[in-house]
């Protein structure tokens, strides 16, 4: 009967391949493109990086939107920088011996600066940004020292396929298949919070203008644009603590992937505990944020 065995066996491999192949393919998202951006769950490192270095993010479609509405903004911006100027010089020409020909001057040359940043909001965000990302230049360049891409998938693949009794194999299938659900979803959450960053820098570019304009009023106003420059700022260094994230997940998924053998549990509580690890890192990307640049 030694043919029934050999059919038995090949029935419990096929069985075994195509459940294989199912769950790599829940741990796996490779291809997908949304908004100029491929997102891949083996390299997490990568996909980070094209939303969170600005080089990249200001071609992003999903980005350029801010520049459209910058120039519809500017316009309404002026307006109301004329309008707060005057103000200013209302309440300035109420003690009319303070005023002179040297401080009409100086508030002239004043309300043409702030006019010119108006103007120039989107290239001065810009160059903001771009001074931030100088950061996170020097920090990617030095940890792609320890980059690597990792297949949490194939390594759960390669597990499964390395079970020889039916038990280990279906007791492996029902595990991965109920870990995957919380995996995906934590996935999601971690891409949809780092676009969520992408769309905060995209409004700050895009509505600009308004607390640069408001700036001629006075030192309350004043103070409220130099806060919002410093908001926009620390928005660009979230890119930087995601980053450094994204490599602490990298690596610790290399280390699942390399230790996938050593047991079904310790790989989804590990999965698991480096997804919410790294969502905490980029909730903690804000905080940290706005410790180093101030509140708005």
């Amino acid at each position: 009967m030694g043919w029934i065995e050999d059919a038995v066996n090949w029935v419990f491999e096929q069985i075994k391949t195509g459940a294989a192949n199912i769950i790599k393919s829940l741990y796996t998202i490779d291809g997908l493109k949304l908004f100029d951006v491929t997102f891949s769950t083996d390299d997490i490192p990568g996909t980070v990086a094209q939303l969170t270095d600005f080089s990249n993010t200001q071609n992003l479609s999903i980005y350029t939107i801010g520049s459209v509405i910058n120039k519809v903004v500017t316009p309404i911006a002026l307006s109301l920088l004329v309008l707060f100027f005057m103000i200013s010089l209302i309440k300035k020409f109420t003690e009319i011996e303070k005023v002179s020909w040297e401080r009409l001057l100086l508030w002239g040359c004043y309300f043409f600066f702030i006019m010119a940043l108006v103007q120039n909001s989107y290239t001065l965000l810009t160059k903001i940004m771009n001074i931030v990302n100088g950061i996170y230049t020097d920090i990617s360049g030095h940890l792609s020292q320890v980059s690597g891409t990792t297949s949490i998938g194939t390594a759960i693949y390669n597990t499964i396929m390395g079970y020889d009794d039916i038990g280990s194999v279906l007791i492996g299938i029902i595990l991965y298949l109920v870990a995957a659900i919380p995996y995906l979803g934590s996935v999601i959450q971690i891409w949809t919070q780092i676009l969520l960053r992408v769309i905060k820098l995209m409004l700050c570019m895009a509505f600009s203008p308004i607390p640069i304009a408001m700036a001629v009023e006075g030192e309350n106003y004043r103070g409220k644009a130099i806060s919002y420059l410093m908001y926009s700022a620390g928005v660009g260094f979230e890119g930087v603590v995601i980053l450094i994230g994204s490599w602490v997940y990298s690596l610790g998924l290399s280390q699942l992937s390399q230790n996938a053998n050593t047991g079904q549990l310790n790989v989804i509580i590990g999965l698991l505990i480096m997804n919410a690890l790294f969502i905490a890192v980029i909730q903690l990307a804000h905080e940290f944020s706005e410790r180093m640049f101030g509140r708005s």
